[in-house]
């Protein structure tokens, strides 16, 4: 099937039951195209569980581009995956698109606010994940985006203002993976929020990567995240069984910290690693995080190469302090516009 320039708005999949795919859904080896279309308003399930609000796709392929995905909802009376899509057993390529406001539930526990991806492939370029949220009413996990199972590729995107949970714990506002493998480029994960209830659990602000998960990031931003616990920037786990491991190259966590009762930042940190987690990190900035730059835990092997340092509450924290490796810079990295978002370097940097 081929889309194109068309809308899809206001459909639900089920009243009665559980219900996938709102507004499409893919099953059984189908494969379709969706170019310049609004996918809007649909409901996967009213009175059940539900996958998909906007789009469900279930061992088969798609490819959006230039499509708007927005305002769906998987489920309004239970566990919900996927506000906007759902992916499983899959590929998906999705070139700049717009997922924005969509929810994964609004009664119970959901996956995905923006994007529940299980058990497959994605391949997302140039596109805008804003505004979505996993679950209004209950435990939330991945805001932007849930990754089980999967590999995924992403760049040039930019991951804003999601929340996982908005009224109880909360994992990964902007991304959530476990056991998953992502290779991140050139992205802003900007603003995205764990829980924005002040008495909850919040870990990963920014991203949340857990028991086995594999990540590169390369040119990446990661800044004014928030999360209620750990982690406001990034939150990565690891035991025994299922250790997780890190690569950051020529990226900059800034200016993350949690967000208090009173709407403000207290305390956070830039990356928190906790037990079987090794991260190697070249050429980075950590600087203006409102508690700690990168906290590790006993258990944690973090190597540090050539990183800047600059304002944080403190740069290090943990049992395992971080290895500071040949090159370690002190000094303002003087971004051009922080305030506006501008974490370009400016010709006084001191990187």
């Amino acid at each position: 099937a081929v889309l194109d320039g068309n809308t899809i708005r206001d459909n639900v999949a089920s009243t009665v039951s559980y219900g996938s795919g709102g507004g499409i859904s893919l099953m059984l080896d189908s494969t379709a195209i969706l170019d310049g279309d609004v996918v809007e308003g649909n409901i996967g399930a009213t009175a059940d569980d539900g996958w998909g609000g906007g789009l469900y796709v279930n061992g088969s392929q798609a490819t959006l581009q230039n499509t708007v995905v927005r305002g769906n909802t998987a489920s309004a009376a239970g566990t919900g995956l996927g506000g906007g899509l759902d992916l499983y057993i899959g590929a998906a390529t999705l070139r700049g698109i717009v997922v924005n406001g969509n929810v994964a539930s609004t009664a119970g526990w959901g996956a995905g606010g923006g994007l529940h991806i299980g058990l497959s492939h994605l391949e997302l370029t140039g596109s805008r994940i804003a505004g979505n949220v996993a679950s209004t009413k209950d435990s939330g996990f991945g805001g932007g985006m849930y990754l089980s199972s999967s590999d995924a590729m992403l760049s040039d995107n930019e991951v804003r203002d999601n929340i996982a949970s908005g009224a109880a714990d909360g994992n990964g506002g902007g991304l959530y993976l476990w056991q998953s493998r992502i290779t991140l480029e050139r992205n802003t994960i900007i603003s995205n929020t764990a829980t924005i209830s002040p008495t909850a659990s919040g870990q990963g602000g920014g991203l949340w990567m857990a028991y086995g998960s594999t990540f590169t990031m390369t040119n990446n931003l990661v800044t004014w995240n928030r999360a209620a616990s750990q982690g406001s920037g990034l939150w990565v786990f690891g035991d025994p069984s299922y250790p997780s491991a890190g690569r950051l190259l020529h990226t900059t966590i800034a200016d993350n910290g949690i967000l208090t009762p009173t709407g403000g930042l207290d305390s956070g940190q830039g990356l928190y690693a906790r037990n079987q987690v090794t991260l190697s990190s070249t050429n980075t900035i950590i600087a203006g995080n409102a508690g700690v730059g990168i906290t590790a835990t006993a258990g944690s092997i973090i190597k540090l190469e050539a990183t800047l340092w600059y304002a944080n509450g403190a740069d290090t924290g943990g049992a395992a302090t971080p290895i500071t490796g040949t090159i370690t810079i002190y000094g303002d990295p003087a971004f051009v516009d922080p305030s506006s978002g501008d974490y370009n370097l400016g010709p006084s940097s001191a990187a």
